[in-house]
């Protein structure tokens, strides 16, 4: 598949729910890519419709890379298990 395909995907509205009641603003929908691949994604309404590029491997997320927890997250982490 090309880049540019990676780069579409349709949100399954029968599958997916507003999170308003939590107050979050955020839709957790079930996104189908055009090869038919399927996502879980938490996604602003508003975004929805518009040209708005998704990473499935959150290549620009530190924290959700594989391997060891950026030092930052991790401290952040024990810091809450000691308020906790």
């Amino acid at each position: 598949m090309n880049d540019d395909c990676d780069r579409y995907a349709i949100v399954d509205r029968t599958r997916s729910a507003s999170l308003n009641n939590q107050g979050s603003g955020y839709l957790a929908a079930t996104v189908v890519a055009v090869d038919g691949t399927e996502y879980l994604m938490l996604l602003r309404p508003h975004d929805i419709g518009n040209t708005v590029v998704y990473d499935c491997a959150c290549s620009t997320v530190h924290h959700e890379q594989l391997g060891e927890l950026p030092s930052d997250v991790a401290s952040r982490i024990e810091i809450g298990r000691a308020d906790g």
